[in-house]
C-alpha cells in the first residue's frame, strides 16, 4: 500500500480486493502507516483512504473503515471505483462516511461548442449527451452545488436539462446533461431570423413559468443576500457611500419567494422538442423577477451601446436580432403594457447596477484595463438615479406580481 502525506493530510492509496482473506493484512498496514506518521492520535490530520484503484470489498472490509471512522482516524473515502461504490450504496455505508465517487473522463476533442459563458463552455458530445466544462478554476463545491440547483428546479417544475453526473474533462471538471438536440436561442434565431416570433413567445413563457414557481427551500439562497454580498466586496472600486447606495437599492427591491434564474440570456436557453430548457443554474436563487428582468435587459439591449461588440461576441447573436429578441419577449411578458416605455426606463437604471458591479463578477475586467468604464458609468447613470428608483421599482414590482401571481 502507497501514501503520501502533507502538513494536514495524509492519504492513504488501495488496490485490488479487500475481503477475508487478506482483511487482516490490510488491517496491520493501516496500522502502520498511521503510527508511523502521525505522531499524536488524538489531534490527526485529515486521513484519506482513496479507493481510485479498488474493485471489491466485503464485509469484514467494510468493518476495517468503520473502525477506522469511529476512531477518528478516517475522515472520508475518495475517488471510490464504481464497482466498490455500488457496494457501499447497497449497504448504505456512504451515509456513515463522507464518499466521493471517482468521476469518470469524457474527451472533448474535436467536440463543437454550443455555448459559452462567465464560468464554463458547453460542448456537444457524441451521442446523446452535452457537457459544460468548467474552466475558471470552479472548484467541486459550487460545482456540485450548481448540479444540485437544476435538480431541485427540475423537481419544482422548471423546465431545465437533466443533468447525469460530474466528469473530469481533461484537467477541468464538468457536468453532464441530457442532450436537447438543438442549439441554444442564440444560434436558432440566426439561423432562422424569421422564427423569432414564436421563440421570443417562448422565451416569454420561460420566464413566466420560472418567475410564477414559488419555492422556499432554505437550500436555495436569497438572491437580494447574494447581491449584498457582492457590493461589499465592490468596496474595493467605490467609495463607503456608494456601497452604501448599492445596499439601499437592494433593500429597496421588495422580497419575494420566486425562483430566479440570475442570468437568463438566449445563451442559457436551449430546445428540446418544441419546448425550450434553462441549461445553466449556477446563479439559481429565489427573490424578485425583477434582479432576472434587469440583467436580461443588461444582456440583450443595454450591452449594445455601453460595450458594442460584445453581444456578437457573446451571445453569438446579432445586435438586431438581440435587441428585437427583447422586444417581442417583453412585449409578451408584460401583456403590451400600455406603460412600456416606463417599464423599459425603469430597467435601463436597474441594468446600471449590472455593469457597476461586473468587476467584482469577472476580475478580468480590471486587469484589461477598462476598470474606469464601468465605475464611471455607475456613477452617471446609477447613483444619480437611486432615489427615484427606491419608489420606481415599488410601483414595478406591483405590476410583475399582478403578472405572475
Amino acid at each position: 500500500m502507497i501514501f503520501s502525506k502533507s502538513e494536514n493530510q495524509l492519504i492513504l492509496y488501495f488496490t485490488g480486493r479487500i475481503d477475508s482473506a487478506n482483511a487482516n493484512g490490510v488491517d496491520n498496514e493501516i496500522k502502520n502507516i498511521i503510527t508511523e506518521n502521525i505522531p499524536d492520535l488524538s489531534h490527526p490530520p485529515e486521513v484519506i483512504f482513496n479507493l481510485k484503484e479498488l474493485s471489491y470489498i466485503s464485509s469484514a472490509g467494510l468493518r476495517i473503515l468503520l473502525n477506522y471512522r469511529k476512531k477518528k482516524l478516517l475522515s472520508k473515502l475518495t475517488e471510490v471505483s464504481t464497482e466498490v461504490y455500488e457496494i457501499l450504496e447497497a449497504t448504505g455505508f456512504q451515509q456513515l462516511i463522507p464518499t466521493e465517487r471517482a468521476l469518470r473522463s469524457v474527451d472533448i476533442t474535436g467536440c463543437s461548442i454550443i455555448a459559452q459563458g462567465g464560468n464554463g463552455v458547453i460542448y456537444h458530445l457524441p451521442g446523446d449527451e452535452i457537457v459544460k466544462v468548467y474552466v475558471n478554476g470552479t472548484d467541486m463545491e459550487d460545482i456540485q452545488r450548481e448540479r444540485e440547483y437544476a435538480r431541485r428546479a427540475f423537481l419544482s417544475g422548471v423546465p431545465t436539462a437533466i443533468s447525469y453526473d460530474v466528469v473530469k474533462c481533461g484537467e477541468y471538471y464538468g457536468i453532464v446533461f441530457e442532450c436537447v438536440n438543438a442549439d441554444t436561442l442564440s444560434r436558432l434565431l440566426m439561423t432562422d431570423p424569421s422564427s423569432l416570433p414564436q421563440l421570443a413567445a417562448e422565451y416569454a413563457q420561460l420566464m413566466l413559468t420560472l418567475h410564477r414557481t414559488h419555492i422556499t427551500d432554505p437550500q436555495i439562497p436569497r438572491i437580494s443576500e447574494l447581491y449584498h454580498s457582492i457590493a461589499d466586496r465592490a468596496a474595493e472600486y467605490y467609495t463607503p457611500e456608494e456601497v452604501e447606495l448599492f445596499h439601499r437599492l437592494i433593500r429597496a427591491i421588495p422580497e419575494r419567494d420566486t425562483m430566479v434564474h440570475g442570468d437568463l440570456n438566449s445563451n442559457n436557453v436551449m430546445q428540446q422538442g418544441s419546448e425550450l430548457l434553462l441549461i445553466d443554474m449556477a446563479e439559481v436563487s429565489r427573490g424578485n423577477p425583477i434582479y432576472d428582468l434587469f440583467s436580461v435587459y443588461f444582456v440583450h439591449v443595454l450591452n449594445i451601446s455601453f460595450e458594442p461588440g460584445a453581444v456578437e461576441h457573446f451571445l453569438k447573436l446579432s445586435e438586431e436580432l438581440s435587441r428585437k429578441l427583447w422586444d417581442a419577449a417583453a412585449g409578451i411578458y408584460f401583456k403590451e403594457s400600455k406603460d412600456m416605455k416606463r417599464i423599459e426606463s425603469i430597467l435601463k437604471k436597474l441594468a446600471a447596477f449590472r455593469v457597476a458591479i461586473l468587476p467584482v463578477l469577472f476580475r478580468r475586467i480590471e486587469q484589461s484595463g477598462r476598470l474606469t468604464r464601468f465605475t464611471d458609468y455607475a456613477r452617471k447613470e446609477l447613483f444619480p438615479h437611486i432615489p427615484e428608483l427606491e419608489q420606481e421599482v415599488k410601483w414595478l414590482d406591483e405590476l410583475v406580481r399582478s403578472l405572475v401571481e
